[in-house]
């Protein structure tokens, strides 16, 4: 649940409530949030991973040579951030890899607003659109999704997902980061399904004992959710079904939050890798 961040085409970014609408609170809230941050993390190694094995990289990294050397070796990547937000995603990412260029879109003006006075001399730059049908007319070695597939509306998922793979490279790398639902076949189990995972969830942050703002940004979520106004989850099966129809296929799934009975339905918060089929 990393933002918001206004990504469907109605979405404006302004909710009622602070997440949402401001971009500082969102980034402090969201770095509260354990599983987020993990997500974050696994990604950016996961990431590195892949780099290591792009033509002109040096790969031998621990073994053989130095990893501060390795790391200033690295070839340059393009990088495509959908539903950017605020830019923590690619920020994340430049922590293992200094050489990534940046381009992020997202439908929140403050939130591409900010990530062009933080990042803009880096030379990172931000679009304001609709990632869904937004087309930069070239392609990304990486393509970046943080919380971006469960914003938009359900109906226009496999768009989103088609668009993505449209701005991949043939060897390209999609690193989505996501939350999912336990599974559900009709309106009223998705209620239960909301509920089931907001429960566990906040349980998750009391066990954590996250900050205040973090507690009130899930609940902010929360409501959205029930209200079906941004936030879209559903469950992973409904998920691979977009991604397929997308010309997409996971390489890689790891489960980073996951109750033990959200496995069955593979129901928490995820790092998948997406090539094309």
């Amino acid at each position: 649940m990393t933002a918001l961040r206004g990504r469907a085409a109605s979405g404006t970014g302004n909710t009622g409530g602070r997440y949402y609408s401001d971009p500082r609170f969102y980034d402090d809230a969201t770095l509260g949030m354990p599983n987020e941050r993990r997500m974050l993390f696994i990604a950016a190694g996961l990431f590195l991973e892949r780099a290591m094995r792009m033509p002109g990289s040096r790969t031998d990294g621990f073994w053989r040579g130095r990893g501060v050397e390795t790391r200033d070796s690295l070839t340059r990547v393009s990088v495509l951030d959908m539903c950017c937000g605020t830019g923590n995603f690619a920020n994340q990412i430049s922590l293992v890899h200094p050489k990534i260029e940046v381009t992020g879109i997202d439908f929140n003006e403050k939130f591409v607003t900010f990530a062009k006075e933080k990042f803009g001399d880096l030379g990172w730059k931000f679009v304001s659109g609709d990632a869904v049908t937004y087309s930069f007319g070239t392609f990304f070695d990486f393509i970046l999704m943080s919380s971006a597939y469960h914003h938009i509306e359900d109906g226009r998922k496999a768009d989103f997902l088609s668009n993505a793979r449209r701005h991949m490279r043939n060897t390209g790398d999609c690193l989505v980061c996501d939350n999912f639902l336990p599974d559900y076949s009709s309106k009223h189990g998705r209620e239960s399904a909301i509920t089931r995972y907001y429960m566990a969830l906040a349980k998750h942050y009391e066990e954590n004992r996250v900050p205040k703002e973090t507690m009130e940004a899930l609940r902010e979520v929360e409501k959205l959710e029930v209200a079906g106004v941004e936030e879209h989850k559903v469950s992973y099966r409904l998920f691979l079904r977009d991604a397929e129809n997308a010309g997409l296929r996971v390489v890689m799934d790891l489960p980073v939050w996951q109750p033990e009975d959200f496995q069955h339905d593979n129901a928490g918060s995820h790092v998948i890798l997406l090539r094309k089929s």
